[in-house]
């Protein structure tokens, strides 16, 4: 639940835009929250892995997507580190939405599984900067970065990287 709502639909609405969901993709959105972008996801995915560590978010989330019947499962895991991810299907894209403190918990994991494609949605310029980083040292480049003002006159800003590996050179 966003406190602007012009604000957030223009958000979700880029992020499907940037990230294009394709019908037989698995998709993960980390630090689900109440489901803000996995269930518009939902909509255009197979298989969508909403992650989030508040077992009551986990739980609304996976009574929304029973009610709307959607492809999705929602998942109870502490994303300070990668263990909660390690037994879910590789996927297609990740869609990263985590508080203030970023997400180098996992910046690991989403290395090791070579995801193709990371939209990273952030709140905090300096953690973004940390976990953009490690992605680009990682073998990522940016493709595309814009921000939102969801509170207008104020310092908060959020920030949208879309991210992609960057493919191997032969020869």
């Amino acid at each position: 639940v966003q406190v602007n709502a012009a604000v957030n639909r223009a958000m979700v609405q880029q992020a499907l835009d940037w990230l294009q969901p394709q019908p037989d993709e698995v998709l993960w959105d980390l630090f689900a929250g109440h489901g803000n972008f996995s269930m518009p996801l939902a909509k255009r995915s197979q298989q969508v892995w909403a992650v989030e560590g508040d077992e009551h978010m986990v739980a609304s989330l996976q009574q929304q997507a029973q009610q709307l019947q959607l492809p999705l499962q929602a998942r109870c895991a502490d994303l300070s580190g990668h263990d909660g991810l390690r037994d879910l299907p590789d996927p297609a894209a990740v869609l990263l939405d985590p508080p203030r403190a970023g997400a180098a918990g996992i910046m690991q994991e989403l290395l090791q599984r070579k995801v193709p494609r990371i939209l990273y949605v952030s709140c905090d310029a300096a953690t973004l900067a940390r976990d953009l980083g490690a992605l680009t040292a990682g073998g990522y480049r940016i493709i595309r970065a814009g921000i939102m003002d969801m509170f207008p006159q104020t310092h908060h800003v959020e920030t949208m990287v879309l991210l992609e590996r960057k493919a191997k050179r032969h020869g």
